[in-house]
């Protein structure tokens, strides 16, 4: 082999990649002189029709109908020869063979007696071959994908094949140097562009995007070869010639208005800093290099999307770029966290993460989440995916810029839902994304900002906040959130223990229970002004948290009376029994006050509320108090419950006397 000359190698293998194109030149030619020939029997079979018609026409005129009267004059006869034509029996032109296939170089022979305006119909023409339907007018059934695409990509990829083995086979036998090697690669990438556009003008679109795609692929396949194996140029030489066939393969996907071709430009532009790696800790030229392929991503997509918008064709939409350059940004960011993140890059982080997290935010925002389901998890994994970002390198040493952080993101979010409701006021998808995001995010910065029981605190808080903001927006999410929010509380004052120290009343712990009760029936109060404005359903919830803080300030004020007489120290003061007096007395006592309450405000919900709690406190006396009470308790006991039962009753019979008197 070594006598061969190399010269003699060079021209086996461009002729071994020529052979490719020639094939598919070759293809092309046949099919256009297919379809020319398909077309010649229904030429031949319209020109009979048309013979036949016209020697129809010629035997009728040439033999006139018997009559007695005398010949017309030649004017009459000019007069009446169109009504003799059109009695004749034509077919309908639909029923014959389009005039569509009839070469302009084919026109109907006419008689010379007959005028223009009676040009006969022809016929027409039953032959079986002009029933059958045209190639190209075949329906995209499975057989067609199959054989139109699918086969099409499998050709791809083998040729893709074919040829890397060809060139590896003759790189192995140094057939050919490393430069020329690297030369025909880059040859045969770029003949393939011009050859797909020629193809694509020709109809052939899936086949020229695909011949686009091959091109692609051995351009950065030659590029990388260039660098990494044979050391032609150098990485920073290999990195910008691949940011150069990104460009240059998004410019040809605009011009072709090519979704596919795009993708196949990300895919490339994606594995740039895979192909051109050393293994060494680059992040900033990693991260600016994301950020401006994420911005051309964007640019992109949102002048497809708006083009399409604006021709009521949402079909051209490039919906596939983003989620796709989603996926690929955070698989880097990720990857680089996990082998190369220390505090030292702390800043420079942060400020990537958070332009990552503004870029893939600003699409959906300006399309109003238009698409649908791919724009709303697009916008939800961005968002916790920074949320994550944010916690994993600021908690908790950094506890103050979590916290900005967190709450400057709920701000954004707020004026997001107001910009997008604003320019979109008949879509509530926006508002209810970015309100629950807002609120995700404030709620996330609680306990960032606070501890202990002020955690609690400020959740109630919001939860009252989110319910007045829901009502004056009149957008029910924000009270859906606050009814979500409140359970949370209540979790929180069961599970958490809150020391309550030396002091009756004021202590962290009735504080909270207080102030928690405060904010449940703070929200109960403001929904009872909008009562238009809620469903039956959640107008339950509400009246359900109005009991809930009645139950929470009761046990707040039973904790306290307990444990206050708990720690009375006295000579013949029984603490125990003391305490359960104390309780006893406190419920009725509440229940006196609840019923006051009911009948001053009219409210059926309140009363019964205090029923209730009587009815607790009756069977607590009678079953509880009765057995365990030595006799001075049991006296004080039962002398409370039956002064209240008494009251209780006074203020019912005069309420029904007043209501029968009105």
């Amino acid at each position: 082999m070594d006598s061969i000359p190399s010269a003699a190698y060079t021209l086996i293998a461009l002729f071994a990649i020529g052979v490719p194109f020639l094939a598919i030149f070759t293809l092309v030619r046949v099919s256009a002189l297919q379809k020319t020939l398909d077309q010649i029997p229904r030429m031949i079979a319209r020109i009979y029709a048309l013979e036949q018609r016209v020697a129809e026409l010629q035997r009728r005129f040439a033999t006139p109908p018997p009559s007695t009267e005398t010949a017309p004059a030649p004017a009459a006869v000019a007069d009446t020869a169109p009504q003799q034509v059109q009695s004749v029996n034509v077919a309908p032109a639909s029923a014959s063979v389009s005039t569509s296939t009839v070469p302009p170089s084919l026109p109907p022979s006419l008689p010379p007696s007959l005028p223009p305006a009676a040009a006969p119909q022809p016929a027409p023409f039953r032959a079986s071959n002009s029933q059958l339907p045209h190639p190209m007018a075949a329906s995209q059934d499975m057989e067609s994908i199959i054989a139109g695409k699918w086969l099409n990509l499998l050709g791809i990829f083998a040729l893709v094949l074919a040829v890397a083995f060809f060139l590896k086979y003759a790189f192995d036998n140094n057939w050919v140097g490393p430069s020329t090697r690297i030369a025909i690669g880059l040859v045969a990438g770029f003949v393939m562009f011009p050859l797909s556009d020629w193809l694509l003008h020709r109809g052939y679109k899936y086949f020229a995007e695909s011949l686009a795609g091959l091109g692609v692929a051995i351009l950065y396949l030659t590029i990388w070869t260039g660098w990494h194996y044979y050391s032609l140029f150098s990485q920073g030489a290999a990195f910008g010639f691949m940011v150069l066939i990104t460009a240059a393969t998004a410019i040809v996907a605009l011009v072709r208005d090519s979704q596919r071709i795009a993708l196949l430009a990300l895919l490339g532009g994606l594995l740039t800093p895979i192909l051109t790696s050393t293994g060494e800790n680059k992040e900033f030229a990693l991260f600016l290099y994301l950020t401006v392929l994420a911005l051309g991503v964007v640019f992109f997509s949102a002048l497809r999307a708006r083009g399409a918008h604006n021709e009521h064709d949402t079909n051209r939409e490039w919906r596939a770029l983003l989620p796709v350059m989603f996926g690929g940004t955070f698989t880097y960011f990720w990857g680089w966290y996990s082998d190369f993140y220390s505090s030292a890059a702390l800043a420079e982080t942060i400020i990537f993460a958070t332009v990552f997290f503004a870029l893939f935010a600003t699409l959906p925002m300006a399309k109003s989440l238009s698409s649908g389901v791919p724009d709303i998890v697009l916008l939800l994994l961005n968002a916790f995916q920074y949320l994550l970002v944010l916690e994993l390198l600021l908690w908790p040493d950094h506890r103050t810029g979590l916290a900005f952080a967190l709450c400057s993101l709920a701000a954004v979010c707020c004026v997001a839902a107001l910009f997008v409701s604003a320019g979109h006021p008949a879509s509530a998808i926006p508002r209810v994304l970015y309100s629950g995001l807002a609120v995700t995010f404030v709620t996330a910065a609680v306990p960032v900002i606070f501890k202990g029981e002020w955690i609690t605190i400020a959740l109630a808080v919001e939860a009252a906040a989110l319910t007045w903001g829901g009502l004056r927006a009149r957008f029910a999410p924000l009270r859906i959130a606050s009814l979500l929010i409140f359970p949370a509380v209540l979790i929180r004052l069961l599970a958490v223990d809150i020391d309550a120290g030396d002091t009756l009343f004021f202590n962290a712990r009735f504080l909270t229970f207080a102030a928690c009760a405060i904010a449940m029936f703070v929200a109960f109060l403001l929904v009872r002004g909008f009562d238009g404005e809620l469903g039956s359903v959640e107008g339950a919830f509400y009246y359900a948290l109005s009991v809930c803080a009645n139950v929470t300030l009761l046990a707040a004020l039973s904790m306290e009376v307990w444990h206050g007489f708990g720690r009375i120290n006295s000579p013949g003061f029984d603490q125990t029994l003391a305490q359960e007096l104390a309780l006893t007395t406190l419920w009725i006592v509440y229940a006196a006050a609840l019923i006051g309450i009911g009948i001053a405000r009219k409210s059926p919900a309140v009363r019964w509320q205090a029923l209730g709690l009587l009815g607790l406190a009756i069977g607590k006396a009678f079953l509880f108090d009765l057995s365990f009470l030595t006799r001075f308790y049991r006296i004080i006991s039962f002398l409370v419950l039956g002064l209240a039962l008494v009251l209780i009753s006074f203020f019912y019979q005069r309420r029904a006397a007043f209501i029968d008197e009105k």
